[in-house]
């Protein structure tokens, strides 16, 4: 659904040029389908862009649960990011850099009811865990936020639980 961004490879969900029209866009989709199929329950799932993605926009709607596989939670300004994300992330925010949503832990600030699954490979190249997951496992722990956390020792970014092995975690440890 993103192809927006850099040779229309995605925006991480937010949009263009510090237009975060991925914000409004996100919250009408959910709003649509809740129009057809009811209220209930509203759960997030991504991985990498996506996961950056599940984060932000369940935090953003108040999903129930939110399961991020290897995301990004810092842009512009990281390692990952030095070492050729740059002209991906660098057209989302154009000269409007939000800090909100470049990193993740100055968007999440305290405890909220939506439960986040993060799982991230350990051994992934550039120190990727150590700079993308464990500042923000951190800083989610410091206020109380309820997680559940997996860590992998693999060296690859890929995807580790399909949608229906997250929807059994969901099952077995969000809270109901």
């Amino acid at each position: 659904m993103d192809n927006f961004g850099e040779q229309q490879l995605g925006s991480w969900y937010l949009g263009e040029d510090g237009d975060f029209f991925w914000l409004d866009a996100m919250r009408r989709l959910i709003a649509e389908v809740r129009a057809r199929v009811g209220t209930g329950r509203l759960y997030f799932w991504g991985s990498s862009m996506g996961g950056y993605a599940a984060l932000l926009h369940g935090a953003l709607n108040g999903a129930t649960a939110v399961y991020a596989n290897t995301p990004q939670t810092w842009l512009l300004g990281s390692t990952y990011s030095n070492n050729g994300m740059r002209k991906y992330f660098e057209p989302i925010f154009g000269s409007n850099l939000n800090a909100e949503y470049n990193d993740l832990k100055t968007f999440f600030k305290s405890r909220s009811r939506t439960q986040y699954f993060l799982c991230f490979n350990q051994l992934e190249p550039g120190a990727y865990f150590a700079e993308q997951g464990l500042p923000f496992i951190g800083h989610l722990h410091s206020f109380r936020q309820r997680f559940y956390l997996e860590v992998r020792p693999l060296e690859q970014h890929g995807k580790n639980h399909g949608v229906g092995e997250t929807i059994e975690l969901f099952k077995r440890y969000a809270v109901q």
